[in-house]
């Protein structure tokens, strides 16, 4: 006889959750990632925190894109759209970022004697990275991205309706992950 794991275990009964609660838990910890990297994103010290923020919110979006009719309609569009910005505020600075990272590699694969040719390139870089950057931060400390993790957290942490309004809320997450995995395939 197979002896089941405990990681199978755990799996099998997570499938087994209503899509809507599953799907609050997976998001919560996304936002949780959200909130743990936003200290480190404005203060710029680590671009990896950046990195890792964008990274839960193309999760989260996933997430309500690809799973709909797991939670009412209105909630889907008002905080896909709110994803969807902070994706918008941030996609500047990592873009930057990434050239900035790359810049020397770039500048090390000319020939030397082209190489000082590059440093304006640079200059433009280092300019427009700053300007983006502190419109991120302005963004960060706005009223509608407080008020975004604020109503999303609240939303996220309430318990899931009984009687859901959303037309797959009760399925378990494992038959809509199935279908969705082989609609993909």
């Amino acid at each position: 006889m197979k002896k089941i794991k405990k990681e199978q275990l755990r799996i099998d009964a997570a499938r087994t959750l209503r899509c809507d609660e599953a799907s609050k838990s997976i998001l919560l910890e996304q936002l949780g990632q959200i909130e743990a990297n936003l200290e480190g994103t404005k203060l710029g010290e680590n671009i990896e925190c950046l990195h890792a923020l964008r990274v839960a919110v193309r999760r989260s979006r996933s997430l309500l894109n690809r799973l709909k009719g797991v939670f009412p309609p209105t909630i889907e569009t008002r905080f896909s759209e709110e994803l969807a910005w902070v994706g918008s505020i941030t996609t500047p600075v990592r873009d930057l970022d990434v050239y900035m990272i790359d810049y020397p590699q770039y500048r090390d694969s000319l020939g030397k004697h082209l190489r000082d040719d590059l440093a304006p390139l640079y200059d433009f870089l280092v300019a427009n990275h700053n300007r983006v950057r502190n419109q991120l931060l302005i963004d960060l400390e706005s009223q509608r991205f407080k008020g975004f993790l604020v109503k999303w957290r609240n939303y996220l942490e309430r318990p899931v309706p009984q009687r859901p309004t959303a037309p797959v809320a009760l399925f378990p997450i494992g038959e809509q992950a199935d279908l969705r995995i082989w609609k993909t395939y």
